[in-house]
């Protein structure tokens, strides 16, 4: 991760589909990846918002990532009005995932 910043924990919302998909093939790659080139995180103080801004009314589950291990991989960068969000730069490894929500 840059600006050596000590993080612990960050979150991803998966929906369900897509989640097969890295069940079936093995690898992960939300929709978006393909466009942005990233996978959208979030710290825990911010999973209600993006949760109600994003996902309201759908089934989704929550990754609780280990950020200690994902390495330069993890840039934290300002998003949403310049509020900063953890984001990946690669795919989501299984040994990544803490617990799933």
């Amino acid at each position: 991760m840059k600006d050596n910043q000590k993080l612990d924990y960050i979150y991803h919302f998966a929906l369900p589909e897509v989640w097969d998909r890295f069940e079936k093939e093995g690898h992960y790659f939300p929709d978006a990846y393909d466009e942005e080139g990233f996978i959208h995180c979030s710290f825990k103080h911010q999973l209600d918002a993006v949760k109600e801004r994003h996902y309201k009314g759908k089934t989704v589950m929550v990754l609780k990532l280990d950020a200690t291990r994902i390495g330069e991989s993890l840039i934290v960068e300002a998003s949403t009005k310049g509020e900063m969000y953890p984001h990946i730069y690669a795919h989501l490894k299984k040994e990544w995932i803490l617990s799933i929500d």
